[in-house]
């Protein structure tokens, strides 16, 4: 499984060293837990463990209130599918972001983040993910994790490509 956390050790905020992180989700009895740097990114073997459990664990071990987005093997394989061709076939010369989300937005809520977007901007989504892509010259995109969970009423966590596919490798794609 696949368990991402908004806002932890950026900027100074929400520190929680790694080995701290670990603690959180092993002392729950799960196995095999591994974290892909320091951003909230963590991976570990469970068929049977529930988003709020893990972010009880996080408040108890840390005291920090951290909003998690947990995704099975076969819920991170499918989205990776679902990514606009654009993230392979144009390397760097555009900036590609996911944001995943708690709960899967209303077509009407996505439609509204869409209203909002730069002309450069382009968005897709597939169930909780929601795929952007920009040139890379873009200097001041709408998108901002702030703008999204304000628009949508939920938190929600974003990751560039190169990091879904590190976690894809992760859970062995």
């Amino acid at each position: 499984m696949i368990h991402l956390l908004r806002g932890i050790n950026v900027g100074g905020h929400k520190k929680i060293p790694k080995e701290q992180l670990r603690e959180c989700y092993e002392r729950l009895g799960l196995e095999n837990v591994r974290t892909y740097i320091q951003s909230g990114n963590v991976v570990f073997d469970s068929a049977e463990v529930d988003n709020s459990a893990l972010e009880a664990s996080i408040k108890e071990v840390t005291g920090f209130d951290v909003p998690g987005m947990l995704f099975t093997d076969e819920e991170w394989k499918e989205l990776m599918t679902k990514a606009p061709n654009a993230y392979e076939e144009l390397d760097k010369e555009i900036k590609k972001y996911i944001t995943l989300l708690q709960h899967e937005p209303t077509e009407e809520s996505v439609n509204a983040l869409r209203d909002k977007l730069t002309p450069e901007e382009t968005l897709s989504h597939y169930k909780r993910a929601l795929f952007l892509h920009y040139p890379a010259d873009l200097k001041k995109p709408f998108f901002t994790n702030v703008a999204l969970e304000k628009t949508l009423k939920q938190s929600g966590t974003t990751r560039n490509w190169n990091t879904m596919k590190a976690l894809l490798k992760m859970i062995g794609d």
